[in-house]
């Protein structure tokens, strides 16, 4: 994995960062942790946006299919 990543908002913008942050990949566990291994100086960043990631992950959406639907109604 060669990758130009050493600032918060690289990491953000990275797919493949953040199937590993969201835990949804052993294959990406192991890509990463080689790529820390050999970018250790990167680590600060990553934790940085690993913290945004999981942070924007767990707000929950409560819109109900009912209010979609009159958003849709009274938008088009």
């Amino acid at each position: 994995m060669e990758k130009n990543l050493k600032h918060t908002d690289d990491f953000l913008q990275d797919d493949d960062f953040h199937e590993y942050v969201l835990g949804q990949s052993n294959q990406q566990v192991r890509k990463w942790a080689v790529f820390f291994e050999k970018n250790p100086e990167t680590r600060a960043e990553a934790e940085k946006a690993k913290k945004i990631i999981l942070g924007l992950a767990s707000f929950k959406d409560n819109t109900s299919e009912t209010e979609i639907d009159e958003f849709h109604i009274h938008h088009n």
